[in-house]
């Protein structure tokens, strides 16, 4: 999956989501932005991701078609 930003901010994290979706509009395709929690050791973060990616090639060109438009921050996880 792509994961376009970390934070431990569920209110940014949001507003991150809510940014992406006015920039890409259409350009996602069957794609959603989610924003999941994630426990690492005892901080709580939640990512914003792009959903469903069924392999790495189209998460890796979900992240570039996000990087073209300013979502720099963009990196691939394997799991939530």
């Amino acid at each position: 999956m792509a994961v376009i930003g970390s934070m431990e901010s569920q209110e940014n994290a949001h507003k991150l989501a809510a940014d992406v979706e006015a920039r890409t509009g259409s350009e996602l395709g069957n794609r959603s932005v989610k924003v999941k929690e994630k426990m690492l050791g005892n901080k709580r973060y939640f990512r914003v991701i792009i959903e469903p990616s069924s392999s790495r090639a189209q998460a890796e060109y979900v992240c570039s078609q996000l990087r073209n438009i300013g979502f720099t921050d963009c990196f691939l996880a394997t799991h939530q």
